[in-house]
């Protein structure tokens, strides 16, 4: 399995850096809420006791006038209260940039202010209705109840207010400050906070970066180093272990023939005794002169015939013994030579059959190599076309062996014409082990030993091909230099 570590560590550095990144937002942001939210109460403790306190001193005022005999009834005494408290603020412009006091009477279904106000001049301000949504804090403040409250002011904006009833006049005063005003400051702490964070962030990013990037690319090559390293080890060891199972293929497969060599000298050994005693026999038959001339020449004419087939049976066994004897020199051999024994191994059999082998070469032609490898093949390669004709019902099937003598190579091609090999499975072949016959009549390491022997032991390469209704197969055999051509 391979690992990218460079790619690896460019996500974990960004994780990293999201991980920082995000941090620092929450920290900054409940830091910043925390703060906020503790100058909020600062605020609203303010607004009660600056909106309680003017409530408690328009009360005074007020009693102040009404016991004091200057006037003729508490109407006369309310609106020289009222006169009074004008005249008191009419040069004080609030408190903070928004912050004011809001005096103001219901009248009917309207809120009527009695206090000019910072943002608006008391000639442009009109009643707000009591049920409206504006002038929250005043209504609070005039239906008698005391606190406070974030709500729209006279201006329509959000406000946090502190509303408290002036009971003797019937009044409702009200201290409010904009919220934005309260905000403003922690949002620009915020967002400078933020800023700092970022900065420092891409900062320690930077140099972290540039200490690690060096470290990280020294793993980055040593890791892939020793994938390198355990891929080509492993190739190797598959390798070899793939070289190891074709030796012990190829011993095993060795060790047969000589088995098979072995077993056909003991035959041979048990044979040749009887063929002998037979041979014998028919000597002694032709050496008799009883009989008559015409008994005498077919006593002839039988011993030969005995003595012939006898002589057949001996050489017979040699060449199987031959066949399965392995080889260890390369010899110098002509085709013909090499033809003439595979005819006498199989020809009887594809005979008995109704095929044929044709043979298209120059006698001429010879090779210096492992005459009875080759031969054996050669007779694989055939074996093959024969259970093909058979598979396919063909009678008279025709074989057709050729040699081609080439400056640096000798070119052997075995045809038929018994339909072909499936593309899909014409690569598979020479694998050991694959056959397409049916379960015990097949080993599939036929062609399997044939491509080995070519290429171990003749340096050389077998490929097959399908050709017009049937199958070649193409042997290419190197020279050596020591094979000479006449």
């Amino acid at each position: 399995m391979k690992i990218n570590l460079k790619s690896s560590s460019q996500r974990w550095f960004l994780l990293l850096l999201v991980i920082m990144i995000f941090i620092t937002v929450a920290t900054g942001g409940v830091l910043t809420y925390l703060l906020y939210e503790t100058a909020f109460e600062e605020q609203r403790g303010r607004l009660i006791e600056a909106a309680q306190s003017q409530a408690r001193l328009i009360e005074a005022v007020a009693r102040f006038n009404a016991s004091s005999g200057n006037y003729k009834d508490l109407q006369e005494a309310a609106v020289a209260t009222r006169s009074q408290i004008i005249d008191a603020h009419s040069h004080y412009k609030g408190f903070g940039e928004t912050g004011e006091f809001t005096l103001a009477k219901k009248e009917g279904d309207q809120i009527v202010f009695l206090l000019s106000h910072r943002h608006h001049d008391m000639n442009d301000l009109k009643p707000v209705p009591f049920d409206s949504e504006i002038a929250g804090p005043m209504r609070q403040a005039l239906c008698g109840l005391s606190g406070t409250i974030v709500g729209y002011d006279y201006r329509g904006v959000k406000v946090l207010g502190a509303h408290e009833p002036v009971e003797i006049l019937n009044f409702g005063i009200v201290a409010k400050i904009d919220l934005d005003e309260i905000r403003r400051p922690f949002i620009r702490a915020g967002l400078i906070g933020g800023s700092v964070g970022m900065v420092l962030i891409a900062i320690g990013a930077f140099l972290f970066r540039f200490i690690s990037e060096p470290i990280i690319d020294d793993l980055h090559k040593s890791h892939k180093q020793l994938e390198e390293f355990n891929y080509n080890l492993e190739k190797k060891v598959q390798e070899e272990i793939g070289k190891n199972k074709e030796k012990d293929r190829l011993m095993v497969q060795q060790s047969r023939y000589a088995q098979m060599g072995e077993l056909l000298s003991m035959i041979a050994h048990q044979w040749r005794q009887p063929l002998n005693a037979i041979s014998m026999a028919a000597i002694e038959i032709s050496l008799s002169d009883s009989g008559d001339e015409n008994e005498l020449k077919l006593k002839r004419e039988m011993t030969k015939f005995i003595e012939k087939q006898t002589q057949y049976m001996s050489e017979i066994i040699n060449d199987f013994m031959n066949y399965f004897k392995p080889e260890k020199d390369r010899v110098l051999f002509g085709f013909k030579d090499v033809f003439d024994d595979i005819l006498m191994l199989i020809g009887p059999q594809l005979k008995s059959r109704g095929m044929k082998i044709e043979f298209l070469y120059d006698e001429s032609v010879v090779f210096l190599g492992f005459k009875k490898e080759l031969e054996q093949i050669i007779i694989n390669v055939v074996s093959n076309s024969r259970d093909a004709y058979i598979d396919q019902k063909i009678t008279n099937g025709i074989i057709t062996i050729q040699v081609e003598d080439h400056p640096d190579h000798v070119r052997l091609s075995i045809a038929d014409q018994a339909g072909g090999i499936d593309p899909d499975i014409i690569d598979r072949i020479f694998d050991p082990y694959f056959t397409t016959k049916e379960k015990g009549t097949g080993t599939g390491i036929g062609l399997y030993m044939s491509k080995e022997i070519i290429e171990r032991s003749f340096n050389g390469a077998i490929n097959v091909e399908n050709i017009e209704n049937g199958t070649r197969f193409c042997i290419s055999l190197p020279k050596t230099e020591k094979a000479s051509f006449a």
